[in-house]
């Protein structure tokens, strides 16, 4: 588990520490002070050897396709679009192990050139001048905890983006849950390996803390492509996208919790599709699923409700199973404060704005 989260130079995030973190994580603040950039780092943090996931995180934002437009968005990822800058990504591990991945776009001098397998000089010279294109190219380097450096490129062709890089070492696995997930062939794939191994029940109990008649989960495959049935004691079964994206939204971060084992979940907006009488009991399942898998969890909100329902459901955990960070703008840069259970209750009972 990382104990700490150190960010440079990403997003609206020019220089952020984060610090002690738990194993559950509830982000906080006003409107537009770094929460999903945050969860955005850790997703390229985790993803060293995936040059593209820069690209991926403004997909996510409403970026698209794979050419030069794309390409030039690039520059938002960079704090203020300072491209001449770094972007670094620090964490710490409960066992003090340190690993970085820094990012940076190259002058076009510095690009990597991809030239093709050829056996003829005028071919070589041909296939260059269709698939080279004088542009920057992004490099990640990774220190690991051993010390050991591996990087990556991702760099723009005529034929649209291309990425390589170095054999890394297995890394944690890392889940982005972003809002109003529809269900995928990933989720699909996840519920099969779930019940090959007869664990599909596991999926349950943060469902039935929304709905308590759901009595179990289907897959079926109507019109050749797979959808979740469920079975609400009623006389049939019920496609779970026509019972409330709260479901579908829940599902998907238990897919991914019992799918990430050792690994990390992020969720973006906890609270979206929930009624606020079942948080206290969807965060107690929510966490139960994150012990027994030895998954990290880091959420983003921005309810009162939902505060207080996390801070009822982990009153009586171990101090280090929950903590809420707040972010906020001081002096034009963006900070966290952290609170731990204590501080958090404090806080609640007296009415101390914390979000």
């Amino acid at each position: 588990m990382l104990r700490n989260f150190s960010v440079r130079n990403f997003r609206c995030l020019r220089k952020l520490d984060v610090e002690p973190l738990a194993r559950v994580n509830l982000i906080v603040g006003a409107n537009n002070v770094g929460k999903t950039a945050l969860l955005e780092a850790l997703f390229l943090h985790f993803n060293p050897g995936r040059p593209e996931a820069s690209l991926g995180v403004n997909h996510s934002r409403g970026a698209r396709g794979n050419d030069a437009e794309t390409w030039e968005e690039l520059d938002w990822v960079f704090h203020a679009k300072q491209t001449a800058s770094v972007i670094e990504l620090l964490s710490v591990t409960d066992q003090k192990e340190v690993c970085a991945l820094h990012i940076r776009l190259a002058d076009p001098k510095e690009r990597l050139l991809h030239i093709p397998e050829t056996d003829g000089d005028s071919q070589i010279n041909a296939e260059m001048q269709s698939s080279v294109v004088q542009s920057t190219v992004l490099t990640l380097m990774y220190t690991d905890n051993k010390g050991r450096r591996f990087s990556g490129q991702a760099y723009l062709t005529v034929g649209g983006i291309s990425a390589t890089s170095d054999d890394m070492p297995e890394l944690g696995r890392v889940s982005l849950v972003l809002k109003n997930p529809r269900f995928s062939d990933e989720h699909a794939k996840r519920y099969t390996d779930l019940a090959v191994t007869g664990r599909e029940e596991e999926l349950l109990p943060p469902l039935q803390a929304i709905d308590p008649r759901i009595k179990r989960l289907k897959l079926l495959f109507p019109s050749n492509r797979p959808m979740l049935y469920v079975d609400d004691g009623g006389d049939q079964l019920v496609p779970l996208t026509y019972m409330g994206e709260g479901l579908g939204y829940v599902l998907s971060w238990q897919l991914a919790i019992l799918a990430s084992e050792n690994g990390t979940v992020l969720i973006d907006e906890f609270e979206n599709g929930l009624h606020y009488s079942a948080l206290t009991d969807v965060w107690k399942a929510i966490g139960i699923a994150a012990r027994d898998s030895n998954v990290q969890i880091f959420a983003t909100t921005h309810s009162w409700e939902c505060v207080k329902a996390a801070q009822r459901a982990f009153a009586d955990s171990d101090e280090d199973e929950f903590r809420l960070h707040r972010l906020e703008r001081r002096d034009g840069d963006i900070d966290a404060i952290t609170y731990d259970q204590e501080q958090l209750a404090t806080s609640i009972e007296f009415n101390f704005e914390v979000r």
